[in-house]
């Protein structure tokens, strides 16, 4: 037992510590405002603008992808060639919509509510985009949020965290990768995100231990992500 929460805690460290480079080098990276700059727009933002921006809010989890494999993991191929059902891909992007608007989203605005005076602009709420502006950014945004994050995310937190921890108990394995997964978001929304994610991370990390593929995790992921930017919110997970 104390072995193997020693490995946890060491793999977690570790993991915690190439988010963290990642994110640091990234704002660096993208100059004043950071990250968070990268998707607020205005009335003179044109198609492009919009795009160039969002390919550079994909440099976070784009770069946790390329520490994680600086590091020196060897599995990186198997991990990819994982097999998945489609049909089951596909189940699991509805189950992750259908929670994003039953519950996510409803927790999402409880939260802002409770811990932010003025919550966050939503998709809708972009002041004077252009026709061709609002597309562009619709178009951009949706693959950020449900083809880019959740693939570089699930393939860092339920693909190498649970290789790594794989001979640890199951409830260990969950719990260190939400911390991860909570940690990340932390960085780019504040707090009050980490509440609103830690269900999702429970969840997608159930379904890795439950069905033996990060890609099932992902495949949800990206629904919850997809459904939540359709519907307004800004903020994705």
């Amino acid at each position: 037992m104390k072995n193997s929460m020693r490995h946890g805690f060491q793999v977690t460290a570790m993991m915690l510590g190439l988010v963290a480079l990642a994110f640091i080098s990234t704002n660096l990276s993208l100059g004043s405002g950071g990250i968070a700059s990268q998707t607020s727009f205005g009335a003179g933002s044109t198609a492009l603008d919009i795009v160039l921006s969002l390919l550079q809010s994909a440099t976070f989890p784009l770069a946790c992808i390329a520490l994680v494999a600086i590091a020196g993991r060897p599995y990186w191929t198997e991990l990819l060639a994982q097999p998945a059902r489609l049909h089951l891909m596909i189940g699991f992007f509805m189950l992750g919509s259908i929670f994003a608007v039953t519950i996510n989203s409803p927790l999402h605005d409880f939260l802002i509510r409770t811990f932010i005076v003025s919550p966050p602009e939503t998709t809708t709420q972009q002041a004077g985009l252009s026709p061709s502006a609002g597309f562009a950014f619709l178009i951009c945004y949706l693959a950020l949020a449900a083809f880019i994050v959740p693939i570089a995310e699930e393939l860092v937190d339920r693909g190498m965290m649970f290789e790594e921890l794989k001979k640890l108990p199951p409830w260990q394995i969950v719990v260190w990768s939400v911390i991860v997964f909570s940690f990340s978001h932390y960085l780019i929304f504040g707090i009050f995100k980490v509440l609103a994610v830690v269900p999702m991370a429970i969840i997608f990390a159930l379904i890795r231990l439950k069905f033996g593929s990060w890609k099932y995790a992902a495949a949800a992921h990206a629904g919850l992500n997809a459904a939540s930017t359709l519907s307004g919110i800004y903020n994705f997970s």
